[in-house]
């Protein structure tokens, strides 16, 4: 469980600092730590956290908020998928 909080804590914090820094306009350090948020979160999800809600619940929550993708339905399909397979677990 510390594993998850881990993640779930490093991936919130750059999330938050990627905001600020969007406030403050430095653009590219905004997109370059949203973008390692994202990966933090798909590196949880893909591993050992693979079967927590709560990480899939967070970066759909990510996912949502963040604009930096095109396809973002496209992920909240993958990512409501992914819950219901772990729910049926």
């Amino acid at each position: 469980m510390l594993i998850l909080f881990d993640r779930f804590e490093a991936a919130s914090y750059l999330e938050s600092s990627s905001r600020i820094l969007q406030e403050k306009g430095d653009q590219n350090a905004c997109k370059l730590f949203a973008e390692e948020a994202g990966n933090i979160y798909e590196r949880g999800i893909s591993s050992l956290l693979k079967h927590t809600l709560l990480l899939y619940f967070a970066y759909a929550d990510f996912e949502e908020v963040s604009l930096l993708y095109a396809d973002v339905d496209g992920k909240k399909k993958l990512i409501k998928s992914k819950v219901q397979e772990v729910l049926l677990l």
